[in-house]
């Protein structure tokens, strides 16, 4: 009688066992899966913050060079014209470009690209404006030739194409890490479809195996409380 019991006993420790590793597969199967979407999840978030930084420091760049150009013109105007009027968009102006500039600085550090084209342009930056300043005061010292001379000889405007270079430099930058944000978000994406359908793949087949234990188990403690009971 006691062999019988143990006869029928061994499977079903055999079964309880398999249930129990096939349950902690199950779990650590799902928890993996959910760790593994979540970082694709998080990564696409970080991409889309960047992304959205990586166009707001394009659009400030421009607006950098259309700042400066605007500058720019209110001094033409004032060398031609000695009219103090244009002046007043341009101080306007002078007195913006810093904080467009520490806001371009703030988006490219955030967006964590290094590049020896942001101090150079604060320098060009700066040393347009110091042009600027002289011609102006020279002709509010009503030396307007000598404002004229400086004008010809195309100082300001060579500092004007070195400042639309390096922005144009900058903005490559931006394009190139928005691509490359764009090719890793696409990767991450297709991470978690495979992952879902790996995921479908196993997890079915695995549940199938457990209700079959699961049944086969039950199946046998009955047999086995019938056994005892003869």
């Amino acid at each position: 009688m006691l062999g019988k019991s143990s006869a029928f006993y061994k499977p079903l420790l055999r079964w309880r066992i398999g249930l129990i590793i096939g349950f902690a597969a199950l779990f650590i199967f799902s928890l993996v899966r959910t760790n593994l979407i979540s970082q694709a999840i998080d990564f696409d978030v970080v991409a889309a913050h960047r992304l959205e930084s990586s166009y707001r420091a394009q659009l400030e760049l421009d607006g950098l060079f259309s700042t400066v150009k605007e500058a720019e013109t209110g001094q033409k105007g004032f060398l031609l014209t000695t009219d103090p009027s244009y002046l007043d968009s341009y101080e306007n102006l002078r007195n913006r470009h810093d904080l467009i500039l520490d806001e371009i600085l703030s988006r490219f550090a955030e967006l964590q690209i290094i590049s020896n084209n942001l101090p150079l342009l604060h320098e060009l930056i700066h040393e347009k404006f110091a042009e600027m300043d002289r011609t102006i005061s020279l002709v509010r010292n009503g030396q307007v030739d000598l404002a004229m001379l400086g004008e010809a000889n195309g100082s300001g405007r060579m500092i004007m194409d070195r400042i639309r270079k390096v922005s144009d430099g900058l903005i490559e930058q931006l394009k190139h890490q928005r691509q490359s944000l764009a090719r890793q978000s696409a990767a991450a994406s297709e991470s978690t479809q495979t992952i879902n359908s790996v995921s479908g793949l196993i997890t079915l087949p695995l549940l199938f195996l457990l209700f079959a234990l699961s049944w086969t188990s039950v199946h046998a403690f009955f047999r086995n409380k019938e056994h005892k009971s003869e």
